[in-house]
């Protein structure tokens, strides 16, 4: 329910009220049914659920069955309520939602749909580098200071937290089999102006793919006095910034010129995802791609439209960043 068990159980598990129970019962033609067999937890036994099936000759074989199905088919949140009393006072099962009411449930259900796939099996560490790309951040015209950035590493961290506590909550610990934590490190960070060489020159240099030869120095990256050495190269690559229609915005051209493979499906699919939320994320042209053995992402530099997507995106992601690392 997009939430931790604990808060949900505070916000909705109260006592039912009488009125609420009429309504349930009558209500209950309409009531999702479950294949109990079907939504069974998966036993951790070696053993393979089995069914017997009856051949022509009436010999009875067993057949392994498929793990169970994860179901997401009940409790729609039917806000706003609606009056269950007519004019002559007396109670009745259902009134018709209003054009709006439904228009607002289904807005929930849409945005509700995404279900992020679990961490992948074994321990998993990921070294992230966050671009902002923008030339009144890299001048510094704002009086705030970046927002875009900070965003992005705020999200990503408490994302990864939430992970991790819903696998431990999850997951029996007798489990062998269940995902290990994901950790997380921001650790690059930078701010360049829309140019597509500057651009570029960060990607290439965090992946560990920049000067063409010899190591990769922070200093290389961020025009800084020569401290640490960048190795090995970062496994994600964010840039948030130049990915609208004006001019200036260059970042997926930029990004897509250095890229070894693209792929295209995962923010094609984000698109889709977000644009459920707000139509206006469909204008976003970033790209991601691989570069080396780094991931790049280009994400938007509206601060507000990043939570969203990295909430879609990063889930994914870890994903294929173990298959990179796996290679």
């Amino acid at each position: 329910y997009g939430c931790l068990y604990s808060d949900w159980k505070k916000s909705h598990a109260t006592k039912v009220t009488d009125s609420q129970m009429v309504n349930y019962k009558a209500s209950a033609n309409i009531h999702a049914k479950h294949d109990k067999t079907v939504l069974s937890k998966i036993s951790n036994s070696k053993e393979q659920p089995v069914s017997t099936i009856a051949k022509k000759d009436d010999a009875i074989v067993n057949k392994p069955q498929p793990p169970p199905l994860l179901s997401n088919v009940c409790c729609q949140d039917m806000e706003p309520s609606v009056s269950t009393t007519t004019n002559n006072g007396t109670n009745t099962a259902f009134t018709q939602l209003s054009e709006l009411d439904n228009s607002r449930m289904h807005q929930r259900a849409v945005s509700s749909a995404f279900i992020p796939p679990p961490p992948p099996d074994g321990p998993i560490s990921l070294k992230v580098g966050i671009l902002t790309v923008s030339d009144r951040a890299a001048s510094g015209e704002y009086t705030t200071g970046d927002l875009s950035g900070p965003k992005l590493e705020e999200s990503i961290l408490a994302l990864t937290e939430k992970i991790n506590e819903n696998n431990t909550r999850d997951n029996d610990k007798n489990d062998l089999n269940s995902p290990s934590p994901v950790s997380c490190n921001i650790v690059l960070k930078g701010i360049v102006p829309d140019e597509t060489k500057k651009i570029q020159h960060h990607i290439l240099t965090w992946s560990g793919k920049g000067n063409g030869e010899g190591e990769n120095t922070r200093a290389d990256v961020e025009g800084e006095e020569e401290s640490e050495t960048i190795t090995p190269p970062c496994d994600l690559i964010f840039t948030t910034g130049g990915t609208g229609f004006s001019p200036r915005d260059v970042t997926p051209e930029a990004t897509v010129a250095i890229l070894d493979r693209e792929c295209r499906g995962l923010m094609s699919f984000c698109s889709a995802e977000c644009s459920a939320l707000q139509p206006l994320a469909a204008l976003s042209r970033g790209c991601a791609g691989v570069c080396g053995q780094t991931i790049v992402v280009n994400l938007p530099g509206n601060p507000s439209a990043i939570g969203q997507i990295v909430d879609i995106l990063f889930p994914l992601l870890i994903h294929a960043v173990k298959d990179l690392q796996a290679n």
